[in-house]
């Protein structure tokens, strides 16, 4: 399971610091990977911004035809949340660089699904064309970013072998 710190998040989405520290604020933490530092997973996150900008008024409400909760994950895309984090794991715990990297790449096809289908959802969800182009581009750079250390990649390496959207 990866996770990241409060502040990889708000850079990583391109927001204030403070904004995330707040959308966290009551949000149980994934992983603690140093004693006082909480660290969470893209989907944690990215639902507890959802509902922080929801509670603010800054994102429009789902139309009343709408049943889902705001704060559930749809169980299709939780089930590719879920597969993501078991693969992700066992390609962090293969012993060589090359075993990793070829892992990696054999998870493109997964973050490609995972990713279609999360702006799918979100279009269905009422939230517009740039909030959703918006979020799941920052997710799926998240993702991407996430291979970098353990496959030994620069960034641009990383979108080469892993990319795979048409």
């Amino acid at each position: 399971m990866q996770t990241f710190s409060t502040n990889s998040l708000a850079e990583q989405f391109e927001i204030d610091r403070g904004t995330m520290v707040r959308a966290l604020k009551n949000v149980a933490p994934d992983a603690e990977k140093t004693p006082g530092r909480p660290t969470f997973k893209l989907s944690t996150a990215s639902r507890a911004l959802e509902a922080h900008r929801r509670s603010i008024g800054r994102v429009p409400a789902h139309p009343t035809n709408h049943t889902a909760v705001i704060n559930e994950i749809d169980p299709r895309l939780q089930r590719h949340y879920d597969a993501f984090d078991q693969a992700d794991a066992s390609m962090r715990r293969l012993k060589t660089v090359e075993a990793r990297r070829q892992a990696a790449i054999a998870m493109g096809l997964q973050i490609a699904k995972m990713d279609a289908l999360q702006r799918q959802i979100s279009l269905d969800n009422g939230i517009d064309q740039e909030l959703t182009d918006l979020r799941s581009d920052r997710l799926f750079f998240l993702y991407l970013r996430g291979f970098e250390t353990p496959c030994s990649w620069s960034q641009s390496e990383t979108w080469a072998a892993v990319d795979i959207r048409e």
